[in-house]
Formats: C-alpha cells, sequence, structure tokens
C-alpha cells in the first residue's frame, strides 16, 4: 500500500510518477523499499 500512496504523494506534487521516484519516497518514509 506504501507504493500506492507513494505514487499519489509524487502525483499531487506535479512530479514524475516512475519506480524509482515511488522507490524514494517509500524509503523516505521508512519502509523498506
Amino acid at each position: 500500500m506504501e507504493y500506492v500512496y507513494g505514487a499519489l504523494l509524487l502525483h499531487k506534487l506535479g512530479k514524475e510518477v516512475s519506480e524509482e521516484n515511488v522507490k524514494k519516497v517509500v524509503a523516505a518514509a521508512g519502509e523498506n523499499a
């Protein structure tokens, strides 16, 4: 579920929703990417 939230956050911020960016968001949130 963390990946879905990460993608939604990137979309909301106007950033590119890519696998790499989603992994960075999940890692920054403290989850295992």
